[in-house]
């Protein structure tokens, strides 16, 4: 492995190159049976969207099971918790760090649709995390912001204008920072950050996380690895069961019960969205190790234009090209009969 790769505590079944045409990549270091958990990774920052920002707690990352949580953050309303511990945690990390105060107008900023305010919440995060926990793997990712079209720039002109004066006024900014390094962070997540969905919602995306390490496995559409959240604890005990009517007259039946959940529970129910990366199938020595960032089940040309859009980059992997060559040969043989 690289150097300048080993400050980044991967297993030894995983070493990083650098390969042309692809970049960075994850590449395994001896034959690796399926099934096989090969990092276990915590989010370096989570980003929760402002329509669910009541569902989800802000540190242990849980869900509320049926409604939502009622603690929060006194200084911003931006962020909510499932228990007074979790509160606690974040209250103490975020004390006199100016951050409440960015996250509060943040939310308040108009005409910004909700993908540029929840990357920039990220982007607030990862500034204010790095002042007392940097992690070099941010400055590692790959940033697109110089492929940019115009007119997505422009559509981020309010929202960098305002990190920058923010950044600026918090004194968070390095010396030789200017706001097009800001940007380039935004692509970083962009590209880079995993969807949080609601449980048992896997629809539902609720948030975004950065999973740093998860960060360096390339794109498959024949992928040999998948990624899973673990969600949260089933506290059993926090539950209370009431009638859901009336009981009405004794002879009547028994009336179904409704669960209901508190809005304040008594400890942590999240397990902080920990990821699992693990083998789908028996990977060689040598072979990329490679994960999915689409839907794999769409057609060739859908995926093809989606992980341009979003990713910045043409797959050529084995499966689009075979299946790119079988779709161009049937084509071609129609063409023939008319």
């Amino acid at each position: 492995m690289s150097n300048k790769w080993h400050q980044f505590n991967l297993p030894d079944t995983i070493r990083i190159q650098s390969t042309p045409g692809k970049g960075r990549e994850c590449i395994a270091t001896q034959t690796i049976p399926a099934n096989t958990t090969l990092l276990t990774v915590l989010p370096y920052v989570t980003g929760i969207f402002d329509n669910n920002k009541k569902r989800l707690c802000a540190v242990c990352v849980c869900t509320h099971p049926t409604k939502c949580f009622s603690l929060h953050c006194a200084s911003c309303d931006q962020v909510y918790f499932c228990s007074a511990a979790c509160r606690d945690a974040y209250t103490q990390d975020h004390r006199d760090s100016g951050c409440c105060d960015i996250l509060r107008k943040l939310a308040s900023l108009k005409k910004v649709d909700r993908h540029c305010k929840s990357v920039a919440k990220l982007v607030v995060m990862i500034y204010w995390q790095r002042r007392t926990r940097p992690d070099p793997l941010v400055d590692a990712l790959e940033s697109h912001y110089d492929h940019w079209p115009a007119d997505v720039k422009l559509d981020w002109h309010r929202v960098r204008q305002f990190l920058w004066q923010q950044f600026r006024a918090a004194d968070w900014l390095r010396p030789d920072e200017t706001d097009t390094d800001i940007m380039h962070l935004a692509s970083k997540i962009e590209s880079n950050s995993f969807g949080l969905y609601l449980e048992r919602r896997a629809d539902v995306v609720a948030g975004r996380a950065l999973y740093l390490p998860a960060s360096m496995f390339n794109h498959d559409c024949d992928n040999n690895c998948e990624v899973e959240q673990w969600t949260e604890e089933d506290l059993e005990d926090e539950q209370v069961s009431i009638p859901s009517h009336d009981l009405g007259h004794p002879t009547d039946p028994p009336q179904p019960m409704a669960t209901m959940y508190p809005s304040v529970f008594t400890q942590p129910r999240g397990k902080n969205r920990q990821m699992f990366i693990k083998t789908t199938r028996d990977v060689q020595a040598n072979e990329p190790l490679t994960i999915s960032y689409i839907d794999t089940q769409l057609p060739v040309a859908t995926r093809r234009q989606l992980l341009a859009q979003d990713y910045y980059f043409a797959c050529t992997c084995l499966r689009c090209a075979m299946e790119s060559a079988t779709l161009a040969k049937s084509k071609k043989q129609k063409s023939k009969k008319k």
